[in-house]
C-alpha cells in the first residue's frame, strides 16, 4: 500500500476491509471512519457481516485485505488482548471512541 493512503485525521479510518470464509465473503471491501467523540451503531441482517468486522476489530480475526487505522497509524492486532492494550476493543457500544 502507498504511504499516503496511512494520512488521516479520524481516530478511526476502516479501509477497504475484505474477509472471506470457505464459500462464504462475509466483508466485501468495508470502509467508514470514526471521529474523537463519535457513535457508531452497526446495523443489518443476520448473515451480513457485522460480528467478523467486530472481530476483526478487536484483533480475533484478521482482514484478507484492507487496513485498519487507529489514532493515525495502520495497526494488525494480534489478539484481542494486543487490541485491549492499544486502548481499542470491540464493546456492545461500539468503540469507545473518546479514550486516549
Amino acid at each position: 500500500m502507498e504511504s499516503d493512503l496511512l494520512v488521516s485525521d479520524a481516530f478511526l479510518d476502516v479501509r477497504e476491509i475484505t474477509k472471506n470464509f470457505p464459500g462464504v465473503c462475509a466483508l466485501d471491501e468495508v470502509s467508514f471512519s470514526c471521529e474523537r467523540g463519535e457513535v457508531h451503531a452497526l446495523v443489518g441482517e443476520n448473515g451480513a457481516g457485522k460480528s467478523t468486522l467486530m472481530k476483526i476489530l478487536a484483533g480475533s480475526y484478521h482482514p484478507d485485505v484492507g487496513q485498519v487505522v487507529f489514532k493515525g497509524d495502520e495497526v494488525r492486532f494480534g489478539s484481542p488482548r494486543d487490541a485491549q492494550e492499544s486502548g481499542q476493543s470491540s464493546r456492545p457500544v461500539f468503540f469507545l471512541a473518546n479514550r486516549r
